[in-house]
């Protein structure tokens, strides 16, 4: 989308259009309408928490969206049933105006409320309370009814919530406007010391496993995705990373979305190919149907 400091200018082609944009768009108004509707969130079974949850996965592999991940993670471990948060339980990991930056955007998003308290140099956050039947309450709950050896993959789900609504909202402002201005969308969790900064390395392989699947490809070659990157400034080393990440074949991120394999493309070399998983096919139809 954009480079590492923010900049104005238009939309590439292939996050806009009905097929990127639109399909992103049911995406986050499907997300929002099962977690509302579902009394408890099963991030294994159900293909659409599923596969949200694999791209919180794939966001949290950047050290950008791992930290607010862990603030999520954070608010999760501390609720203990009482549906709120001291703000001081939070701060021991995250820099506090990267996390007061995350908090407020929650607080947007509905996810939280931020409360805050008069001190002498005007206003500071006092504590965070968890909505009953919210996004972030239902992630609680399915986390303290899980098996306690099962892996917890509600803080991906959480944080997914949080990249799709912000990329939907953010894409549609630059299609409507031809621009987005400072703290407008999901840049409100990407300000740096008065810039804002897009992660490419991030940004970039999301969009295009995204813009992948909404467009109906089922699989998609190395060079492919190495062009796509190339062309929006990544090195040699960072591609090598993210396809290792995105073939699932990165120590420590594990998801469902691709599986990595080896094919020959009629030259007597070797190359690799991702090829979707099936569950998220099916997923992308249903979601298209939504759209009809």
């Amino acid at each position: 989308m954009w480079g590492e400091e923010y900049e104005s200018g238009p939309i590439c082609e292939w996050c806009s259009g009905a097929s990127t944009s639109g399909l992103l768009s049911a995406f986050d108004q499907e997300l929002t309408r099962e977690v509302e509707s579902t009394e408890l969130l099963d991030c294994d079974n159900n293909d659409l928490f599923r596969f949200a949850s694999d791209l919180g996965e794939l966001g949290a592999s950047h050290v950008s969206l791992q930290v607010v991940r862990d603030v999520i993670g954070g608010i999760l471990v501390n609720i203990k049933g009482q549906n709120r948060v001291d703000y001081y339980t939070l701060r021991t990991k995250t820099e506090p105006t990267r996390l007061v930056q995350i908090l407020w955007y929650l607080n947007e998003l509905g996810y939280i409320e931020v409360k805050t308290k008069q001190i002498p140099d005007g206003l500071a956050i006092d504590y965070i309370v968890i909505p009953r039947n919210g996004l972030i309450d239902k992630a609680f709950v399915a986390m303290e009814a899980s098996d306690q050896w099962k892996e917890h993959r509600e803080p991906n789900f959480v944080l997914a919530c949080v990249l799709i609504h912000g990329l939907a909202q953010t894409i549609a402002l630059v299609e409507n406007t031809g621009t987005i201005t400072f703290g407008q969308g999901l840049t409100r969790i990407y300000v740096s010391n008065g810039h804002i900064y897009i992660p490419k390395q991030f940004t970039a392989p999301l969009m295009f496993v995204i813009g992948s699947w909404a467009n109906g490809h089922s699989e998609f070659t190395e060079v492919e995705i190495n062009q796509f990157m190339t062309a929006r400034g990544l090195g040699h080393k960072e591609r090598d990373r993210v396809n290792r990440v995105i073939g699932g074949m990165n120590p420590g991120v594990q998801h469902t979305i691709y599986r990595m394999e080896t094919y020959s493309p009629g030259t007597g070399s070797r190359s690799l190919r991702f090829v979707l998983n099936p569950r998220f096919v099916a997923l992308r139809d249903r979601l298209r149907d939504r759209m009809r």
